[in-house]
C-alpha cells in the first residue's frame, strides 16, 4: 500500500504549494499539532483575507449534536459534532488559540489518521499525508482512502520539531524488521 503513496517531498516544499483549504493527515498528535502551528503562521502572513478552518472539539464528549456558539462577531449558533469545521477570520482564530471562545476549538487544517476514519474528501481539495513512520499498511489505506480521486493525494515530511531539526527520516529496512518482529510475536500466540 505504501507504494500507492506519492513521492515525499521534504516540509518547506509542502509549505510553499500548501493552500488553507487543503487537508493533512498524520499519525500522530505531536506532528499534528506542530503542523498546525507552523501552518497558522503561515497563514497569517501568506493568506491573511483567507479564512482558517476550526474544528469542534468537545471535552465532554457528552456535548455533541447540541447548538454551539461559532466563534466570530456575529455569535452564531450551530448544531455540531465532533471534528465539524467551522471557518473564521485569522483575528476570530487567534483568539481561540487564546481560549477566549472556551477550549472545545482547535485549528482544523491537520488531522490525525484515525480521526478521518469516515471521511471522504472530494475533488479538487488537495489532502497532504505527513509521512511521520505510516509503517502499517492499515494506516497508509485508510490515509490513502480519504480522498475521492488519487491525484488528491500528496506526500511530505514531518514539520521540523521545537529545535528547528527535522525528525529523523523515515527508514523502510527498520520498519520492516519492527512489523516482522511484531507478526512472529502474534504467530506464538
Amino acid at each position: 500500500m505504501r507504494k500507492a503513496l506519492p513521492r515525499c517531498r521534504g516540509w518547506t516544499d509542502f509549505v510553499d504549494d500548501w493552500q488553507p483549504r487543503d487537508l493533512i493527515l498524520v499519525t500522530r498528535k505531536a506532528p499534528r499539532d506542530q503542523a498546525q502551528k507552523l501552518l497558522f503562521e503561515h497563514h497569517k502572513e501568506a493568506f491573511p483575507d483567507e479564512l482558517v478552518p476550526l474544528l469542534y472539539r468537545p471535552r465532554d464528549s457528552r456535548l455533541q449534536n447540541v447548538l454551539v456558539t461559532i466563534p466570530g462577531p456575529d455569535m452564531a449558533k450551530e448544531e455540531l459534532v465532533l471534528n465539524d469545521v467551522v471557518e473564521v477570520s485569522v483575528e476570530i482564530a487567534q483568539e481561540v488559540l487564546y481560549a477566549k471562545w472556551g477550549q472545545d476549538w482547535a485549528l482544523g487544517y491537520a488531522l490525525t489518521v484515525h480521526s478521518s476514519q469516515g471521511l471522504t474528501i472530494k475533488d479538487p481539495k488537495k489532502v497532504w499525508i505527513v509521512d511521520d513512520y505510516i509503517q502499517w499498511s492499515n494506516l497508509a489505506y485508510l490515509a490513502v482512502s480519504r480522498v475521492q480521486y488519487l491525484n488528491q493525494l500528496a506526500r511530505c515530511c514531518p514539520p521540523p520539531d521545537t529545535d528547528g531539526r527535522p525528525e529523523p527520516a523515515y527508514d523502510e529496512a527498520v520498519a520492516r524488521k519492527n512489523i516482522g518482529r511484531n507478526i512472529q510475536s502474534y504467530q506464538r500466540w
